[in-house]
């Protein structure tokens, strides 16, 4: 019997000094992110920072790993993305509060004049009194006994109307202090 040999495999290709250094994942994952980040309001922007803070590092050390350029640009990107959704967010607060503070204002100029208007009901209820009695009412309340008002009317803010019998003006006060009168 004879011995057969098999030959043995050929040795493996040297490497190619063309192909470029395996790239570090995490500055695959710092570019992607950095992208994504100006999509997704700068959430995926502090991502893309951590990982291209620490792929760079791990590159540094280990000269065999590319990729320095991905992690940089995820870096840039990143900052960018998060710095611009700060100046966004900033300036969305900016305006929404002088937004509300409009709102606010005109609410306020619409109970003064809900007020007046109640005001001027009042006041014309009063000269009606007057001008059949010759007298002014005592009170707004001798008006719901004289069956002339059904009831005395409140001003915007839930407060009664103020009257002064001696000279037959209703008033109300706003809650700054300032004193309303019919037109």
């Amino acid at each position: 019997m004879e011995a057969t040999y098999e030959t043995p495999p050929p040795p493996p290709p040297p490497p190619n000094p063309h192909l470029p250094p395996r790239s570090e994942g995490m500055a695959i994952g710092a570019l992607v992110c950095g992208i994504l980040g100006f999509l997704t309001c700068g959430l995926t922007g502090i991502v893309a920072i951590v990982l291209g803070h620490i792929s760079r590092g791990k590159i540094q050390k280990n000269p065999g790993l590319g990729g320095d350029g991905q992690a940089l640009a995820g870096l840039i990107l990143g900052y960018v993305s998060v710095a611009l959704s700060v100046i966004f967010f900033t300036s969305a607060g900016i305006q929404m509060a002088t937004i509300s503070k409009k709102v606010e204002a005109e609410a306020e100029k619409a109970k003064v004049m809900k007020t007046r208007a109640a005001l001027e009901g009042a006041h014309h209820t009063v000269i009606m009194f007057e001008m059949e009695n010759n007298r002014y009412p005592k009170s707004l309340e001798e008006l719901i006994t004289e069956r002339v008002m059904v009831r005395v009317p409140n001003d915007a803010w839930g407060t009664p109307i103020q009257y002064d019998p001696a000279t037959g003006q209703c008033y109300a006060v706003t809650p700054d202090g300032e004193r309303l009168e019919p037109r």
